[in-house]
């Protein structure tokens, strides 16, 4: 049952920085410096969930100063494979369909070592959420019912304030941009606390034969104020307005060793957006996984998440393309080559700009208790010169590479080794190195992390990133420069 089942779980972290950053120095931070988090799931895995996670971020204060009560909460009452009724949810939630054009959510890597499975989302439909993410989900209820043995149905319904900057006079208000940090700690981040309200409905109906799945889907986003963003050069095409609608169309077709896939959609306030991909399996040692992609200027999506080099899925046109060889039992090598166009101005470049990534990988096992791989990629893109105020590019070349070992000492000890090093050619030629060893010790339930690094980053271009070791369900990366 859900009281007992051991999936069951209660967090409790507390984490702070020991050196005093100036926000606290100055008075701009109006709380104390730690970071309090709780989290409670109770799960009867394959029926139902119940979750409530609560979090005060550094530099917020308690809602009430006698009583530490967190800034922020999220809960949610989740059930599935009740009769008719596959997925339902009350609270907070996250929805994915399709090739998340209009609705994905969940934690997308984009391009990454695993380059077949990159390029495909699968459509895992209504979702509880139990992140402390303060954005990017749906608070209300949504359902999933089965119509028959093939059809399916969505609805569902989100109604939440969201933090903003709002402007206001006797004669006008409208926001200039919707804050997703989720940070309260100065006067200013408070003002724009829950300072519009949002409602998102909409639904979706899926068919699901022996070898494909189809799908039409619409997303409906009502604003309290309209959206007017501070006009730059490179936002002229930004969303504008109250009341966004999009709708896609999604298909998948699966026979023997090729998948191919595809979402289609459109802004009726905009553009349209679209990605069609296959992943081919061409032999026992060989996969190949192909994606083309485009999203016109005017594209806008405030809950997508789909394959695209950008944070946003808007204004660029790609095409990617990944191999993974096995040609020994202990060796797999994997590449990507992905090309892109970004045909209207970015913040990147006050131009319609291009770029290119080469991503190589060979894993090697050594033995059955270490293994070791070597990475490198190369970037090529364009990038304004500092201090230009007419569009004016210079060709970026930055190379990132990583050397890796993991050795277990058929102890209680397990060993990491690291090596990253970047170059980059852009004004100036500039290159960074991060070396970290990694001691894990672990008896019973018992176990103890822990990380020496040595670093020399003298730019922000060749920024190196770290994943560290953090609490259960906590994701914890690192920069260093």
């Amino acid at each position: 049952g859900l009281i007992r089942s051991q999936s069951n779980y209660f967090l409790s972290k507390y984490q702070r920085v020991l050196e005093t950053k100036n926000g606290y120095r100055n008075g701009g931070y109006i709380g104390p410096p730690g970071l309090a988090q709780l989290r409670l799931k109770l799960t009867d895995p394959g029926n139902m969930s119940f979750g409530l996670v609560a979090q005060k971020d550094p530099g917020e204060q308690y809602l009430q100063p006698e009583i530490p009560v967190p800034d922020f909460f999220a809960g949610h009452f989740y059930m599935q494979d009740l009769g008719p009724i596959k997925q339902l949810a009350v609270g907070d939630y996250k929805l994915q369909f399709g090739q998340g054009l209009i609705l994905g959510s969940g934690f997308l890597t984009g391009k990454n070592s695993q380059v077949i499975r990159a390029v495909k989302q699968s459509t895992l439909g209504v979702l509880p959420y139990s992140s402390v993410t303060e954005y990017d989900f749906f608070r209300g209820a949504a359902t999933n019912v089965s119509i028959g043995k093939h059809l399916n149905v969505t609805a569902f319904i989100s109604t939440r304030n969201l933090d903003a900057t709002l402007h206001q006079d006797s004669l006008d208000s409208y926001v200039t941009s919707i804050r997703k940090t989720g940070l309260h700690r100065t006067p200013s981040e408070l003002n724009g606390k829950n300072a519009m309200h949002e409602i998102v409905a909409g639904g979706q109906i899926g068919y699901s034969g022996k070898h494909f799945n189809v799908g039409v889907l619409t997303a409906n986003t009502f604003y309290q104020h309209p959206l007017q963003p501070k006009s730059t050069r490179y936002n002229q095409a930004h969303f504008r307005g109250q009341v966004l609608n999009n709708f896609s169309v999604y298909a998948d077709l699966n026979l023997q060793n090729v998948t191919l896939f595809t979402e289609l959609a459109k802004s009726i306030q905009g553009g349209v957006g679209g990605v069609a991909g296959t992943i081919i399996g061409l032999g026992p040692k060989v996969d190949f996984s192909l994606l083309a992609r485009h999203y016109d200027k005017n594209f806008y999506s405030m809950y997508g998440r789909s394959f695209s080099e950008q944070s946003s899925s808007r204004n660029e046109s790609g095409v990617y393309w990944g191999l993974e060889l096995r040609p020994a039992r202990q060796v797999a090598l994997s590449m990507y080559f992905d090309f892109y166009k970004l045909p209207w101005l970015s913040s990147r470049l006050l131009a319609p700009t291009s770029g290119k990534e080469i991503f190589l990988r060979a894993n090697v096992q050594l033995s059955p208790s270490s293994k070791m791989y070597f990475q490198v990629k190369r970037d090529v893109q364009e990038q304004q010169k500092s201090g230009a105020i007419l569009p004016d590019g210079v060709q970026v070349v930055l190379w990132k590479s990583i050397f890796n070992i993991d050795y277990n000492l058929d102890t209680p000890f397990e060993l990491r080794t690291r090596v990253q090093y970047n170059l980059s050619g852009f004004e100036d030629n500039s290159s960074s190195v991060l070396l970290y060893q990694d001691i894990r010790f672990s008896v019973r339930k018992w176990e103890l992390n822990s990380r020496f690094i040595l670093f020399d980053d003298p730019s922000n271009l060749t920024r190196q990133y770290t994943y560290e070791r953090d609490m259960l369900f906590s994701f914890n990366t690192q920069s260093f420069a």
